[in-house]
């Protein structure tokens, strides 16, 4: 127990100090070519955000990711890269090799879809060096570019925000625009 409460406490303060050495990264890519999306198992709809976020950021399945905290470790599926607390060492450096190949891969934007503040999922959102991070108002402003009023569990509603400010930063091609005859 002792150890359990060390172990947070050094997860809580690695997160604020990652959040205080932030660094503006920029992507050379004029659109968006890989997305990491990281939530929680009670969010997890593989084929749903898959689908939607492919549609929205006119993005191939193969271009996003998803990382799935669960609070203890059990596969879902091959292809799903799953962490828990355990994935975490006490010093809240990532132990999980598989966890820690995902973060190094080059991704344009992080998405955070998790209803309520986790320690783990922050702190991985907090470490992950992307050009945007994009969440849920519910949660610390720090760590995200931008956030949205929404209920985690509205995919759609997210996704499609997400889409039009994504064209606005010009991240994305305008899809409803006609070129010229």
């Amino acid at each position: 127990m002792i150890f359990a409460g060390i172990k947070e406490n050094r997860i809580q303060k690695r997160f604020e100090k990652s959040l205080s050495k932030r660094i503006q990264v920029f992507s050379k890519e004029k659109y968006i070519t890989k997305v990491l999306i990281v939530t929680s198992e009670t969010n997890f709809q593989k084929e749903v955000l898959l689908n939607e976020f492919s549609e929205k950021l006119l993005l191939p399945k193969e271009a996003i990711d998803i990382l799935v905290f669960q609070k203890k470790e059990q596969p879902i599926t091959a292809e799903t890269i799953c962490f828990s607390p355990k994935s975490f060492r006490w010093n809240g450096k990532i132990s999980d090799s598989k966890l820690q190949n995902i973060l190094d891969k080059k991704h344009d934007v992080l998405i955070h879809l998790a209803e309520s503040n986790n320690m783990y999922i922050n702190l991985l959102t907090s470490c992950c060096q992307v050009p945007l991070k994009v969440g849920t108002a519910n949660l610390d402003d720090r760590m995200f570019d931008l956030m949205f009023t929404v209920d985690v569990k509205e995919i759609k509603l997210f996704s499609n925000e997400l889409k039009k400010y994504l064209q606005i930063l010009n991240k994305i091609p305008c899809s409803n625009l006609k070129e010229p005859a």
